[in-house]
C-alpha cells in the first residue's frame, strides 16, 4: 500500500472490543512517535495520519492461487482509508461516529467536524479519541 498500511481488529478472531483495541494500539502508535521524533533531529519531518471506521468487510485470503494475500477489502475499508487520508492536517488520529459509538466509556471524543469524503454522498462526523483523564 505504498506508505501506508492497514490493521485489522476482530479477523479472523471475533473481537467484541475490536473499536477499543484499535484506537488504543493507534495512541500507542503515537506515543511512541513523539518518543520517536525526539531521537531525531528537529527538522526531520515524520508523522502519522491515522483513520478508523468500524463495520463489516470481506476478509480473508484474497487474490490468485499463485499470490495469495490475507486482506480485507470493502466499503467500511475504503472508509477507513479516506478517513486516515483526512487526519493529516486535523488531527493524527481521526474516528468515525460508528467507531466511536462502540467504546464511548473507554476514550473521550474530540468532535473535529463533518467531513465530505469520495464514497459519500453526505458528510461524516470525525472525531478525534483522548486518553480518559481523571
Amino acid at each position: 500500500m505504498g506508505d501506508c498500511m492497514m490493521a485489522i481488529w476482530g479477523a479472523p478472531l471475533d473481537d467484541a472490543r475490536n473499536a477499543e483495541h484499535a484506537i488504543q494500539c493507534d495512541l500507542e502508535m503515537a506515543d511512541m512517535l513523539e518518543a520517536f521524533r525526539k531521537e531525531l533531529d528537529a527538522d526531520a519531518d515524520v508523522d502519522l495520519g491515522i483513520g478508523i471506521h468500524s463495520g463489516p468487510a470481506v476478509v480473508g485470503l484474497i487474490g490468485a492461487e499463485q499470490r495469495r494475500e490475507y486482506g480485507a477489502i470493502g466499503d467500511t475499508v475504503n472508509l477507513g482509508s479516506h478517513i486516515a487520508a483526512l487526519a493529516n492536517g486535523i488531527a493524527r488520529i481521526l474516528v468515525s461516529e460508528q467507531a466511536m459509538r462502540l467504546c464511548p466509556e473507554a476514550f473521550d471524543f474530540v468532535p473535529r467536524g463533518l467531513y465530505k469524503v469520495k464514497s459519500r454522498s453526505s458528510e461524516i462526523a470525525l472525531y478525534e479519541p483522548k486518553r480518559k483523564t481523571a
